[in-house]
């Protein structure tokens, strides 16, 4: 049974830069976030809120403590190969802020050549007008020590419950003749989904737990962090005074348990102690 270790990080900074629209903007704390990664050396990672190097040509950084200052300078270009590193192959949603990373050693992308970055997974509509395409859901298949998964990336709208619904519809059931993203006989879903639907009601909660238990609750999806770690789950988000938890890794076919970094004890955060809103997952997950 392969063992699997599985990153799953929101960079974000969760303060408003409209300039920069919540993706990650400091260098100190981009260089930290990559020296983690590098400790950590997961086998998978799915990031979300990248800078998307575009966003840098619409204005002139003067503060050379945040990376669009003299971006055209930086090499790598992209953020995403910032972070991880020359031995993953990397593919991203549209707008490349969301992407998913699988190390060479570990496995590949399909359609990708190893190491290489490219923008190409299987990402969701928009439904109207209103939702932002700032927020993304993708799924790629990655070959993993020889098992084929289908990886679901989610980042889903924190506003709008109509969009976050829309997503989650998507996720689990397909929407407009469509097959659902999380469709097949090895799933793996990932990333910050917005909302918590372990201390919240309404559609969206309601939605998610209609497919998402606990090992054993006999759900098409089970938990491998959150509920799984611990009863009540740590929180994952701390903005504004606000705590939630809404990064998850669950699936449908693996074993294993995800901590939460930095609150889970014995664990330290991804970003060295600040600089990201969020806390990220990491754990070791048996594939069959």
């Amino acid at each position: 049974m392969p063992t699997i270790r599985v990153l799953t990080a929101n960079v974000g900074s969760g303060v408003w830069d409209i300039r920069y629209r919540g993706a990650l903007r400091l260098t100190d704390v981009e260089e930290r976030i990559a020296r983690a990664i590098a400790h950590l050396k997961p086998d998978l990672i799915a990031l979300q809120e990248l800078l998307d190097p575009a966003q840098c040509t619409r204005f002139v950084e003067r503060d050379p403590r945040k990376v669009c200052y003299e971006f055209q300078k930086k090499n790598p270009l992209y953020q995403a190969r910032r972070l991880v590193g020359s031995d993953y192959t990397i593919i991203c949603a549209r707008g490349r802020r969301d992407c998913i990373a699988v190390h060479v050693s570990s496995g590949s992308i399909e359609g990708c050549k190893p190491g290489e970055l490219r923008k190409g997974g299987m990402t969701m509509g928009l439904p109207r007008r209103g939702c932002s395409a700032d927020f993304t859901v993708s799924s790629t298949t990655v070959i993993l020590r020889g098992i084929r998964v289908t990886v679901v990336n989610a980042h889903i709208q924190a506003y709008g419950f109509w969009c976050r619904n829309w997503a989650l519809r998507q996720i689990f059931e397909g929407v407009k003749g469509r097959s659902p993203l999380a469709s097949g006989p090895r799933v793996l879903l990932l990333g910050d989904f917005n909302f918590d639907p372990i201390r919240t009601q309404g559609t969206s909660a309601r939605l998610w737990r209609k497919y998402v238990g606990l090992p054993g609750e006999g759900k098409p999806f089970w938990y491998h962090s959150g509920p799984a770690e611990r009863q009540p789950p740590y929180f994952t988000v701390f903005s504004f005074f606000l705590k939630r938890t809404v990064d998850f890794v669950v699936s449908n076919f693996a074993h294993g348990i995800c901590v939460t970094l930095g609150e889970t004890p014995g664990t330290e955060r991804l970003d060295g102690g600040y600089g990201m809103d969020h806390r990220a997952l990491f754990g070791e997950l048996h594939f069959s």
